[in-house]
């Protein structure tokens, strides 16, 4: 997994509702990124409503928040829809990302560790999260970028 201080692999993936070019994302700002299983499961549907029900202080600081899976977009488009969920969604289907970024399990279906980074907009990593929790996860990512904000690291 990277580290604190890396520069991220830019990646263009698939997804809701539009393709994600991280590139793009962080020209606009700091990125939260988070790497999550399956969509539509019960750690990661609560995991997302939570970011969800957070994102309005995520964009009042100035913070994409992004999720990626290996799910296909029409699985994706389906979790969004279901739930509302209002930030992207990204499609890691041939898992370059999750290999780019080491957060790919190692068992047969190849998904990803629940893990988050908060990404700089000058593309270096400034916090990680590897293999969280999903529950109360995205409250403590918004106290961390509040704290990163007002400490000028991000």
């Amino acid at each position: 997994m990277l580290k604190e201080g890396e520069q991220v692999p830019r990646f263009r993936v698939p997804g809701v509702p539009t393709e994600i070019d991280l590139a793009v994302l962080l020209d606009r700002g700091p990125v939260v990124l988070y790497f999550y299983p399956r969509a539509l499961t019960s750690g990661c549907t609560a995991e997302a409503l939570e970011f969800d029900a957070l994102l309005p202080e995520f964009e009042a600081l100035g913070v994409s928040v992004v999720g990626i899976s290996v799910d296909p977009v029409s699985q994706l488009e389906r979790f969004r829809d279901k739930y509302g969920l209002r930030f992207l969604l990204g499609s890691d289907g041939d898992r370059a990302v999750g290999a780019s970024y080491g957060t790919l399990k190692t068992d047969k279906a190849g998904s990803h560790e629940r893990t988050t980074l908060v990404i700089a907009s000058n593309g270096t990593v400034v916090q990680t999260y590897p293999r969280v929790k999903a529950r109360g996860h995205a409250a403590a990512v918004l106290a961390d970028v509040q704290a990163l904000r007002s400490e000028g690291r991000l």
